[in-house]
């Protein structure tokens, strides 16, 4: 038996066997699944503490496992209403141009919204030694280190925000801080 697509497209499921018997106003299930490449959906979670940096037609960057070094831009153009209670994750979609078909549907990647800057006073992850609820670091003081009490903030990518407890021009030990304090270095 011959069937006509009503659209055009790329067939992406064929869910029916050979001789198999069904009745379409009885079952749920599609015979077929078509769908048009043309433009895709990249869908993203986004956690809960960084849902307040994105929004609606904010610009985007994706990148996909299988085409490394390569980039694509677009802009947020939905958001879901709820948070899924599982992930505490909010789920997000970019749809992007795909006039040469390269873009496949469940394709791995990251999209990367740019959240905006702050300047902040950063350390290496290394230089920071956690003892208790206390958070320290190591300053070079008249030529020999001296333990400081700092407050943190965010890390990212092995860089975390000091809040509180250095000035700007104070020297930190960002390796071998814990060899300083003594005691086990793990």
């Amino acid at each position: 038996m011959t069937l006509v697509s009503p659209a055009s497209g790329v067939v992406l499921d064929v869910s029916a066997a050979p001789g198999e018997f069904s009745k379409s106003l009885e079952s749920a299930n599609p015979l077929i699944t078509v769908a048009d490449l043309n433009t895709v959906w990249i869908v993203g979670d986004v956690y809960e503490k960084d849902v307040a940096k994105v929004g609606q037609g904010k610009q985007v960057t994706v990148t996909l496992q299988a085409y490394p070094g390569q980039q694509w831009t677009g802009h947020i153009d939905s958001l879901s209403g709820a948070l899924d209670p599982t992930t505490r994750t909010l789920k997000v979609r970019v749809a992007l141009p795909n006039p040469d078909q390269r873009l496949k549907p469940e394709m791995f990647g990251t999209i990367r919204v740019e959240a905006g800057a702050h300047q902040a006073l950063v350390v290496p992850a290394a230089a920071i030694i956690r003892e208790g609820n206390r958070t320290m670091v190591f300053v070079k003081s008249a030529g020999r280190p001296e333990q400081r009490t700092v407050t943190v903030g965010q890390t990212v990518d092995g860089i975390v925000e000091i809040r509180t407890g250095l000035r700007a021009g104070d020297e930190v030990a960002a390796e071998g801080a814990k060899l300083l304090k003594g005691g086990p270095t793990d």
